[in-house]
């Protein structure tokens, strides 16, 4: 699963790449499993009529997914699961094996959604959903989204019974570090990872 830094890294391109584009078309590849990426909707019909002809307003990160919010008060969330990859491409480059989406824009270009493995998950909630999706992971810490002081996550620790390596991955306290940035960060910290 990607870390929160590639996330980050993605939503930052995809900000400059897509907002203010209209989507005109959406292409739901029949024969590539892409009912598994999008399997929240019924029907391939039913997801491309949720994104046709709306316009990307905002590119948003919610932990370790992507929020695409668009100006028909809905946002496409995008879960990159653990091989899931987004690309903006031209309309005229080949279609990459295991690609499942593909948004065309009006302007030009295409925003490409591929996944190997089928870990990934592609949907379309309404905008009140989006608040509600925030107020749930409330209590989770996002290290960019909320940078906390040494004495606020001090005081968090003290109500925890497990190892910092343990607490660091675990997704329920602390979003998107993963087994990596949680041994370099203990390091950094000169934290024993089975403190």
């Amino acid at each position: 699963m990607p870390a929160l830094p590639e996330v980050e890294i993605v939503r930052r391109d995809l900000e400059k790449e897509i907002v203010g584009r209209r989507i005109k078309d959406v292409l739901v590849r029949p024969g590539s499993n892409a009912m598994k990426i999008i399997k929240r909707h019924g029907r391939r019909k039913e997801f491309q009529e949720l994104l046709e002809g709306a316009r990307v307003d905002r590119v948003e990160r919610l932990g370790r997914n992507l929020v695409i919010a668009l100006d028909n008060d809905r946002a496409l969330i995008v879960d990159l699961g653990g091989s899931a990859q987004m690309r903006k491409t031209s309309a005229s480059d080949g279609l990459a094996p295991h690609t499942h989406v593909v948004l065309g824009f009006t302007i030009g270009g295409q925003l490409r959604i591929s996944d190997p493995k089928l870990t990934g998950e592609v949907f379309v909630v309404e905008h009140g959903r989006i608040a509600e999706l925030r107020a749930e992971r409330a209590a989770i810490i996002d290290p960019l989204e909320s940078p906390l002081a040494w004495q606020q996550f001090s005081s968090l620790l003290e109500r925890r019974r497990a190892s910092m390596k343990e607490l660091m991955c675990d997704e329920g306290f602390i979003c998107g570090l993963g087994d990596i940035y949680s041994d370099e960060v203990l390091f950094s910290a000169g934290i024993r990872y089975d403190r």
